[in-house]
């Protein structure tokens, strides 16, 4: 889905964001960060969501979240294609830690199976299914 809005900064000769820039898009969420090719591309990148009062901190590649990340007082760790993959801390909304470990599209995964681990079990209103984690890009 391709997402409008206002870019200011480097451009390429051909005209297109290439370097540091910073785009407003029109439902107001913001990128500041590095562009490649028109892209949102590269490291250190901060992506303030507007509607979900979140913001993420960290490596793009291809329009996506993807490295080293952190959706600040949510989760700190690896992204891949846009969602935690590998090694990620979840927070709960007291910012005490919900789950250290490995995640797996999106999913935290169990030690010792490196499968998706689904709890029912609820911990201060927490539990795994209560997981969400927002498309910048929808």
């Amino acid at each position: 889905m391709k997402r409008n809005g206002i870019y200011s900064g480097e451009i390429s000769d051909r005209g297109i964001p290439h370097g540091q820039g910073l785009l407003r898009f029109y439902n107001g969420d913001i990128y500041d960060g590095p562009f490649c090719h028109g892209e949102m591309h590269g490291d250190g990148a901060i992506f303030q969501f507007s509607d979900h009062n979140m913001e993420y901190r960290g490596d793009y590649r291809h329009n996506l979240k993807h490295g080293s990340g952190e959706l600040i007082g949510i989760y700190k760790g690896s992204f891949q294609f846009d969602k935690p993959h590998g090694f990620g801390i979840q927070f709960k909304q007291d910012k005490s830690v919900a789950y250290i470990g490995q995640w797996k599209n999106g999913k935290p995964c169990s030690p010792a199976s490196n499968s998706p681990v689904y709890s029912d079990e609820e911990s201060d209103g927490f539990t795994f299914q209560d997981i969400q984690f927002y498309d910048a890009h929808s």
